[in-house]
């Protein structure tokens, strides 16, 4: 789906939401103060949302994301991803240049992090954004 959508699209960069996500009010407009920087890809921290089906309440907690130590590429393969899809938004052009999320059965799960490793391979303009812009839904 989500290639589906960028394949489609015409804009120059494309933010991802899961569907059971929904980002902060002012998400777009925070990441639009990078844009002159050109980023290739940007994320954010990100609030987790965990519902409880035996309270009429939910938790939310901030989480924050560490930013990606340099070289970028290396980061990616010998830490933990520390970056949730639906707090990104990245170049569309760039994107199409690593060919998108790979559709393979064999990256299921893992087709995000595979994406990001590419797209450091070809650009460090990557930037994390220290303040949580996305509701991430744990139910």
């Amino acid at each position: 789906a989500r290639n589906f959508g960028l394949k489609q699209g015409n804009g120059i960069y494309a933010a991802f939401l899961g569907s059971d996500d929904w980002w902060h009010e002012h998400k777009l407009l925070e990441f639009s103060r990078y844009f002159l920087a050109d980023p290739v890809f940007m994320y954010s921290d990100l609030y987790v949302v965990n519902y409880n089906s035996r309270f009429p309440f939910s938790r939310v907690r901030v989480v924050r994301r560490r930013p990606l130590s340099f070289p970028f590429t290396i980061d990616l393969l010998c830490n933990t991803n520390p970056i949730v899809t639906s707090t990104v938004l990245v170049n569309v052009l760039l994107f199409k240049q690593v060919s998108f999320f790979n559709e393979s059965s064999d990256f299921v799960t893992v087709e995000d992090l595979d994406a990001w490793i590419k797209l450091t391979r070809i650009s460090n303009s990557i930037f994390h954004i220290p303040i949580p812009l996305t509701y991430h839904n744990l139910s």
